[in-house]
């Protein structure tokens, strides 16, 4: 039998997924069936438990009373959330558009601009964090389509206020994306500006906080307009019929994914100490589900590297050992999913083996 994707490591701590299936605890699988038949191409049945669950979750985090309730007629559901950002791309800029985004951030906005012959231009962050004056400024010397927000921020954890987002879509004249596929776990979104502001788009996805990654759903909520201006751009049938029925039954009952969330702050909060306490490192702050860690020097990222390859812990890492460039912002940088107290406690006790 072929050896399963990444079947060789104990601890898959790279990618940011849950560590467990929630399929195993709602799915009944009697109900997976009609494969001969082509699924809904608006996906509305989904859309509905996607609006439930989003204005049952986000309305608590809304401080300032801004949160109105999202309709499924602002939902694009897509297969992941690359889907939906290279759907924005095509229906938003042209060939050679200019897109910007803080640097580093989320890899994909790159590549999804190459592929629709746009251009992307990266502004630098500030100690990780995002500089939204030189986004601002960027925007307007190369009179960008669009900017890409990846809040909070991957690989760095860090959080762009909604203050922030704000002076975005007010000071430049390009669509703001608001990529917030890790918002569940920072209780900071900015849903309660899409009323004010048509030119906000924010991308969601079904892979972190909720567990499907192998169902890649992801999608846009966005303004009524701005949503019926895309959805031309869509594949018909985009994603499968089994994925949505597994979906369906799983939003249906997300008790699991609100205990998942809470325990994941949890160890954030308590490993972050932990962490603070190995000599060599630096730790960036995170609101998301990894914590993001910069080593010392070469030697010693080289030697953790080994050890966690030797333990088979998988973690992300931006560069091999062997061709760091000094002249990249993650450099010497892992970036370390949060799962369970468990398995972080095997992962801390490799790292203090060879640091401490």
């Amino acid at each position: 039998m072929e050896k399963q994707y990444r079947s060789e490591y104990k601890l898959l701590l790279d990618a940011n997924e849950m560590n467990f299936d929630p399929s195993n605890l709602t799915i009944d699988w009697s109900k997976i069936k009609a494969f001969n038949r082509y699924p809904d191409p608006d996906s509305l049945a989904l859309k509905e438990v996607i609006c439930q669950e989003l204005n049952r979750k986000e309305s608590r985090y809304d401080s300032d009373n801004r949160y109105r309730p999202v309709s499924p007629e602002q939902l694009i559901i897509g297969t992941g959330s690359d889907e939906i950002l290279k759907l924005i791309l095509e229906g938003l800029t042209e060939k050679g558009s200019v897109a910007i985004a803080p640097d580093p951030s989320f890899s994909e906005y790159e590549k999804l601009t190459q592929l629709v012959q746009g251009k992307l231009v990266k502004v630098p962050c500030n100690n990780f964090k995002v500089d939204v004056e030189a986004l601002i400024d960027a925007q307007k010397r190369n009179d960008a389509r669009l900017i890409f927000i990846a809040n909070p921020n991957n690989p760095t954890g860090q959080l762009i206020s909604k203050k922030e987002i704000e002076a975005l879509l007010i000071n430049t004249d390009a669509w703001i994306v608001v990529d917030e596929a890790y918002a569940e776990f920072s209780q900071e979104t900015a849903l309660g500006l899409l009323e004010k502001y048509e030119k906000l788009l924010i991308t969601r996805t079904l892979s972190k906080a909720y567990g499907l990654a192998a169902l890649r759903i992801g999608y846009l909520i966005a303004s009524e307009r701005v949503t019926a201006s895309l959805s031309p751009y869509k594949m018909t049938y985009n994603i499968t019929g089994v994925s949505e029925l597994i979906a369906l039954q799983v939003l249906n009952d997300t008790d699991y994914s609100d205990q998942y969330i809470a325990d994941v702050k949890a160890l954030r909060r308590k490993a972050f100490d932990l962490l603070k306490e190995v000599n060599g490192l630096t730790l960036y702050p995170s609101e998301a589900n990894f914590i993001l860690v910069e080593v010392n020097t070469k030697e010693n990222y080289s030697l953790l590297e080994k050890a966690l390859e030797k333990n088979a812990i998988k973690v992300r890492y931006f560069k091999n050992s062997s061709n760091l460039n000094q002249d990249e912002p993650l450099h010497r940088c892992i970036r370390l999913t949060l799962t369970t107290f468990d398995e972080f406690e095997v992962l801390l006790s490799v790292i203090k083996e060879v640091m401490m």
